[in-house]
């Protein structure tokens, strides 16, 4: 029962889901027995669960480290006063108590031995990708144990003297944080800031998965609470400023992070800590700060800048006025040489800084203290940099990109807004018809196309994946909207938005070669380029204004800084300039240029996005429920305890759920929703699975004749057995017509067909992971495979068509030629053909992206409304594995790299084509500083982000990979039907 009272399925109501499982997890299980449940209270058991953690030694049998449990401390604050003159050691101080919290090299104790770390990867290595038409071997770029920041760290510490007296094998430890605070509930203020840690010994794929319970909770990091106020103002008479407290926000933070970074850390830093793995061996580890993932705001909170200074960047000291200059090559060199960089003049000068508020009595932001201060640094003692300085790290290194913060809900919110704001310029019925279009876009895999919302323009609401979908979606549904007005813009918008979405799949890629690399770095230029140019003629040719929202959101900030009331707010609103250009001097534009570098050193993206922390604070949630919502971060603490400690102590058992099947009672070509068709869990070797279910039977003859006036059934049957023939003969499809009398050879047992709903299809991906698609006629119905025709091969290589039908029949060969006289069964899917509606439009990224189809045939379903041919899309960006379907050189598309070549060979950087790019980029800039640089000017207010809750069970598809058992380590890759 406490095992599922912790249960990660539960959510925050109980409901017939968490009923079901009760009853399937506990009630039915053979040992249960409900005199066990008499007298149960699950108060006092959970005290004995506390008691029991708590009496056992870090020597025990228990799989887990009673050491690394939750601990209660404190910190002190020295507060100072603006004319207030007093030394910082003499200065008065604050104390802020209750911070809880574990300890860190206890925690990493505890991951390295429990039965986790069987799958940790110790070792870094070099991974490589030999083809055979390529002289030398391709790096790859995936894992963090393969990246190459991991391997120097490796080489650092197996270069240096090994302790005195020890033979042991050294580790290194690559520790992956992040912290960020998260909303606890959707109603009230109650929030928390955890500290998550990763170890990247982990396989990604394992890592991202809840399952796993890969993320380590470390610390609930508290906010300024209201007694250092009063503190302040009992010992200076008057209450802090809103920049005092800003610099005491920034002080508790760093206090906390050295609390954290204890003497036994920073000596098992240097001199490894021994710990025996799960597999019973010793081992040497040493801990290493890998990478830090944030926000903006904490980034630069931890790393002692100010919040978008003039030098706004937390991993450079480029100047906010230099940020739209993105993919020249000058942007590109100067990311190099002005590297953020801790070293001893950083430090001499903030405690110059310090001196000037505590010693003379300055201002926290005077002139005499900015004085002290250059490249937008704040006076603060940064943690990291006071523990590590002397051990030659750069703290600087450790805050990695965030696709999540700065893309999804960065660089591409502000240009969906901004094209939003330009069909408000167009007029109503321009607004209208995109919202239709993204109304009309049909969802695609298990999540990760989704239903958009009915008004897509009031972006209301919308979390990072729904903007990732607008993203994928975003190319089809503008075309055309602005022709009108300009066709020179709508062509500039359609080329811009097929350049964002093909950057976001390069940045978003599991896995990245050299050769996708060095495209990624093409790509980066060309979209900062092509974003320069639209926001120059955007300006020029639409008086682009606040949408309401905005005005309104504008309007309210102010009325709140004036405290003025609502009735002087709408006046407010109506006063203020609406005029809005758009704006590329922001920190989430420049943030585009590193992602190619970051790659290189750290890894793909997917290794430390923060979507990973905001999927772990769902559980913080789901604890939260359990607390009697007062003084809760202790309660929070002391559940995850529990949880982490029945998680070590018990196994989760597997149930069978068993499906009632239906029977049918119209007859149709494919199946309907409520006709139950057991499917059990497909092997991961075989190419296709279809239900073995012989429920939905039909007589041949008799099913025929109700369909004979679908023209999609017409000659059916001559059809169906022309393609068994090939397919029982071994002849190539459509290379020999059959008479009659080859025709009759062929005989249906009990002259049956069987209907299924559905198909499942196992492929290999891009990442050589193995994946499956479902496809059934009723919904996910359009397919691509690999083209068997030569001929067609080089014109495209790829065929697409619709499924109308899933069955199988028991055919029986009574030809000479046959093989067997017994009945064998045959599974073939019934599929309408697509075509190329322009030949002139099927590859590259030009100004039409897609490709476009249309029906080769005058078959209908109902869905088609009766015409006998449409146009359709595409979308070659939808996911990563299309995207490289159509990129080419995808490592696990084995048997596609042929086929995908000319794909490949469009994309692939040549000799010249990195230079070419930086000419045009640099013209674009001198354009712009020629007089049109009014297009980016920077506006004084921040607009207002919506606080969304990020994610939802398939917020992490990308991310999560396979399930358990689905990868298998086979690198064939599975296309198509073209075998059926």
């Amino acid at each position: 029962m406490m095992k599922f009272a912790y249960d990660e399925r539960n959510d925050n109501s109980f409901g017939l889901a968490g009923i079901q499982r009760v009853n399937e997890e506990i009630i039915q299980q053979p040992g249960f027995d409900p005199k066990d449940l008499r007298g149960f209270n699950a108060q006092r058991e959970a005290r004995k669960l506390d008691e029991f953690i708590a009496s056992q030694s870090v020597n025990s049998n228990l799989p887990f480290d009673t050491h690394a449990g939750w601990k209660k401390s404190s910190v002190k604050i020295s507060l100072p006063c603006t004319g207030k003159k007093n030394s910082e050691d003499r200065a008065p101080t604050v104390e802020v108590d209750n911070i809880i919290h574990r300890d860190l090299l206890e925690v990493m104790k505890e991951a390295y031995s429990s039965e986790a770390a069987s799958e940790y990867h110790l070792r870094g290595y070099k991974q490589m990708w030999e083809r055979d038409e390529y002289p030398e071997p391709i790096r790859v770029h995936g894992e963090v144990y393969t990246s190459d920041a991991f391997l120097q760290m490796e080489s650092e510490v197996l270069s240096s003297p090994a302790e005195p007296c020890c033979n042991l094998e050294r580790v290194v430890v690559p520790i992956m944080a992040y912290s960020d605070s998260t909303h606890l509930a959707s109603f009230g203020t109650a929030s928390i800031c955890p500290g998550y840690l990763w170890f990247g010994s982990q396989s990604k794929y394992s890592r991202a998965k809840p399952s796993k319970f890969a993320a380590h909770h470390l610390v609930y990091f508290p906010s300024l609470p209201k007694t250092v106020e009063d503190e302040y103002t009992k010992q200076f008479s008057h209450a802090p400023s809103d920049e005092m407290k800003t610099h005491l926000k920034r002080e508790l933070e760093h206090e906390v992070w050295k609390l954290l970074l204890t003497v036994a850390f920073l000596h098992a830093y240097v001199h490894g800590v021994v710990v025996e793995g799960p597999d019973g061996i010793l081992r040497r580890l040493y801990p290493r700060f890998f990478t830090y993932s944030a926000d903006y705001p904490e980034k630069i909170l931890l790393a002692s800048i100010k919040n978008l200074g003039t030098h706004l960047c937390p991993r450079c000291t480029i100047k906010t006025s230099e940020v739209s200059g993105i993919g020249t090559r000058e942007d590109m060199a100067s990311r190099e040489t002005s590297r953020r960089i801790d070293n001893k003049r950083l430090r001499k000068m903030i405690e110059k800084a310090r001196k000037k508020f505590f010693k003379h009595g300055k201002g926290i932001g005077s002139t005499a203290v900015e004085n002290e201060l250059k490249g937008s640094c704040t006076p603060h003692r940064n943690a990291f940099s006071a523990a590590f300085h002397d051990l030659g790290f750069n703290y600087f290194a450790l805050f990695v990109n965030d696709i999540m913060h700065e893309i999804e809900l960065g660089t591409f919110r502000d240009l969906i807004i901004h094209l939003i704001r330009m069909c408000h310029a167009m007029g109503k019925d321009t607004v209208q018809e995109l919202n239709q279009r993204f109304r009309t876009v049909p969802t695609f895999g298990r999540g990760t196309i989704r239903r958009f919302v009915d008004n897509v323009s009031e972006l209301k609401k919308l979390a990072a994946r729904d903007y990732e979908d607008l993203l994928q979606c975003a190319p089809t549904c503008f075309e055309g909207l602005f022709a009108t007005r300009s066709q020179e813009i709508d062509d500039l918008v359609q080329n811009l938005l097929a350049h964002m979405a093909t950057w976001h799949a390069y940045a978003k890629l599991r896995l990245h070669t050299d050769l996708t690399l060095e495209s990624f770095e093409v790509a980066t230029i060309e979209l900062g380029c092509l974003l320069r140019t639209f926001a120059i003629q955007t300006a020029e040719k639409f008086d682009t204004q606040l949408l309401p929202r905005e005005a309104d959101a504008k309007a309210r900030r102010k009325a709140k800084k004036k405290k003025t009331d609502s009735q002087n707010r709408n006046k407010i609103a109506d006063s203020e300039p609406r005029r809005k250009l758009f704006n590329l001097n922001t920190y989430k534009f420049h943030a585009l240029g590193d992602y190619p570098w970051t790659i290189r050193t750290f890894g793909t993206t997917d290794s430390y996005s923060t979507q990973l922390g905001e999927l772990e604070h769902r559980r913080i949630k789901r604890l939260y429920i359990h607390t009697n919502k007062i003084h809760f971060t202790f309660q929070i603490a002391r559940h995850e305890q529990r949880r982490r400690a029945l998680k070590n102590l018990l196994r989760k058992k597997p149930t069978n759920i068993q499906h009632r099947a239906t029977r049918s009672k119209v007859s149709r070509p494919s199946l309907s929703f409520d006709d139950s068709d057991p499917l059990p869990f497909t092997d991961p070797t075989t190419h296709y699975h279809i239900s073995s279910s012989t429920r939905f039977s039909e007589n041949i003859v008799t099913w025929l004749g109700d369909l004979q006036y679908d023209p999609a059934f017409t000659n059916f049957l001559p059809k169906l057995k022309d393609h068994i023939l090939e397919r029982l003969l071994g002849i190539p499809q459509n290379e020999r017509e059959f008479s009659a009398a080859q025709r009759a050879t062929i005989t249906f047992k009990n002259n049956k067909i069987f209907r299924h709903k559905v198909i499942r299809l196992n492929y290999t991906t891009y990442d050589m992971r193995r994946n499956q698609d479902s496809c059934n006629p009723r919904t996910h119905s359009d397919i691509m495979m690999l083209s068997g025709d030569p001929e067609t091969s080089s014109e495209h290589p790829y065929w697409f068509a619709r499924i109308i039908g899933v069955y199988h029949v028991d055919v029986i060969h009574s030809s000479g030629l046959s093989q067997s006289l017994l009945a064998q069964k045959l599974d073939f899917l019934f599929v309408r053909w697509f075509g190329l509606a322009n030949e002139q439009e099927q590859y590259g990224i030009s100004t039409k992206h897609m490709p476009k189809l249309g029906f080769i045939d005058t078959t209908r379903r109902e869905a088609d409304n009766g015409e006998d041919y449409f146009r359709y899309y595409v979308n070659m960006w939808v996911d990563r594995d299309m995207f490289m379907r159509f990129r080419g050189g995808g490592v696990g598309h084995k048997s596609t790299l042929s086929s995908t070549r000319v794909f490949e060979e469009q994309n692939n950087v040549k000799p010249g084509d990195k230079d070419r790019m930086f000419d045009a980029a640099a013209t674009a800039l001198v354009h712009e500083e020629d007089g049109e640089s009014d297009a980016v000017i920077v506006s004084e207010e921040e607009e207002e982000v919506e606080v969304a809750n990020h994610g939802s069970d398939g917020e992490l598809e990308d991310v999560l990979g396979p399930e358990d058992g689905e990868d298998n380590g086979i690198d064939e890759d599975y296309e198509g039907f073209a075998e059926y």
